[in-house]
């Protein structure tokens, strides 16, 4: 039979009377909380029995000191003194319980409490949520600034997606959390001065919100893994791992870190400097070792592709000019998401010249997979066209629009320079858009080839 169990609980931090309502139920049931340990909470087997809990902060407390300073130490025996026992602590939070069945309570000023409680909050509590938004709003501003630059790279992209999903919820959990603190604040105090009596904390229906918001992040997060190992190559998949286990081994060496330096008696600012060098070392470790996995594998040599042995895309090289006994270097990659799907090649044709004198031919194809999204897309590649000629305000290149008839397409647009017309083209065929490089000035008999490859339905199985 074990004596202790350690269980994942989903209290706030400053949900006081939440954990202590739930920490008399585990007494009830014969386990008395122990110790706070990451993600989890350690209870010990008892008798059971009624307790009841009071949850207090100290404000000037640290999760980084070896022990209870003087002043905690002093209120933990007078605590003791009229009954009450520590239980467990963390941080500035301390778990006390008493056995009378009507304990006298260890504070009595109900606006003294509030004051407390607030003090103690924004010595970790506040800081670390509002550092948690920012990081939101930092990375959902460049996810969206990407999203106007690159719409279809993005949207078809799952990391993309799973990552603006995943910081989506981090910032309306943090709204949640910082919102009901604050609200709760401001009522207790107003509670507190004039009525003498100290409110409940945190609801428990703001808790299950930000719960099914953590669990669709984790969902999400999860449905993204399934797909890269699924479809990725070795070295994303590489990634994933490496990341799923450095992050378990990141917060083993922090806490085995911090609990050394604790129990050698280090002072709090030696204990904090100690963690984040152990980071640090090991993110560059972790990081540095990726990417050096990921620069070999980069700069191999990858094989050409022979003509006795082409690729099968929709569209290729050899469909559209002889190709002789040149070598044709090829490149295939798909994917997207459930909003959109992509498909591109590149093939460059080796006769031997220099890479910007040899044909080539380049194209991505990006389809739609929600129908009535359609419009928005073509919207917003009309507007990347039109504002894809602004680089940091200077004029670079523009697309203008073309006679699509000669393409068999809804609409085309041709890239153009201050010197003249490039060979880069857009095309609406249905649900699908098409970026194509073709070299030169395309033939009847190109465009026909084209518009029946790109804009028809002949694309891989895989696609």
């Amino acid at each position: 039979m074990k004596n202790r169990k350690r269980i994942i609980e989903f209290y706030s931090f400053c949900d006081y009377d939440g954990y202590a309502r739930r920490f008399a139920r585990m007494a009830e049931k014969g386990w008395l909380i122990e110790r706070f340990e990451p993600f989890f909470l350690v209870y010990r087997r008892i008798e059971p029995k009624k307790l009841t809990f009071y949850i207090s902060y100290f404000p000037k407390a640290s999760e980084f000191e070896p022990g209870p300073g003087s002043e905690q130490s002093e209120f933990i025996e007078f605590c003791e003194h009229t009954g009450w026992k520590l239980a467990a602590r963390s941080a500035q939070m301390q778990v006390f319980y008493n056995e009378s069945e009507d304990p006298v309570p260890i504070e009595t000023d109900p606006v003294l409490q509030v004051e407390t409680i607030h003090k103690a909050m924004k010595r970790s509590y506040l800081p670390l949520h509002f550092i948690l938004l920012a990081v939101s709003v930092y990375n959902l501003f460049n996810r969206i600034r990407s999203l106007v630059w690159k719409p279809f790279s993005m949207l078809s992209s799952n990391s993309w997606l799973t990552g603006t999903m995943i910081f989506t919820m981090l910032l309306a959990v943090c709204l949640l959390e910082l919102t009901s603190y604050f609200r709760w604040h401001h009522r207790a105090k107003a509670a507190a001065e004039e009525r003498g009596e100290l409110i409940a904390s945190v609801s428990r229906k703001v808790m299950k919100a930000e719960l099914a918001l953590g669990a669709a992040a984790f969902l999400a997060y999860g449905v993204y893994v399934a797909h890269i190992f699924l479809e990725g190559d070795w070295y994303k998949r590489l990634i994933i791992v490496a990341l799923l286990i450095g992050m378990a081994l990141g917060i083993l060496l922090v806490a085995l870190v911090k609990q050394r330096m604790k129990r050698a008696g280090l002072p709090r600012g030696v204990t904090i400097a100690g963690i984040v060098a152990a980071a640090t070392v090991f993110a560059i470790a972790l990081v540095s070792s990726v990417v050096a996995v990921g620069v070999r594998y980069y700069d191999a040599d990858k094989p050409s592709v022979n003509l006795d042995d082409p690729p099968d895309p929709p569209l290729a090289l050899s469909d559209l000019m002889d190709t002789g006994t040149g070598w044709v270097e090829s490149r295939q990659s798909s994917g997207g998401t459930f909003i959109m799907s992509r498909y591109g090649v590149s093939e460059y044709l080796r006769t031997g010249g220099e890479r910007w004198e040899d044909p080539s031919l380049q194209y991505e194809i990006y389809q739609v997979r929600l129908p009535f999204l359609t419009p928005l897309v073509r919207y917003a590649a009309q507007q990347y066209v039109d504002g894809n000629h602004k680089v940091m305000g200077i004029t670079t290149s523009l697309y203008i629009s073309m006679n699509p008839e000669p393409w068999h397409a809804d609409k085309a647009f041709r890239r153009a320079y201050d010197r003249g017309l490039l060979d880069d083209w857009m095309f609406f065929y249905g649900n699908r858009i098409v970026f194509l490089h073709i070299d030169g000035e395309p033939t009847r008999e190109q465009k026909d080839l084209v518009a029946a490859a790109l804009g028809g339905h002949s694309f891989p199985p895989e696609y």
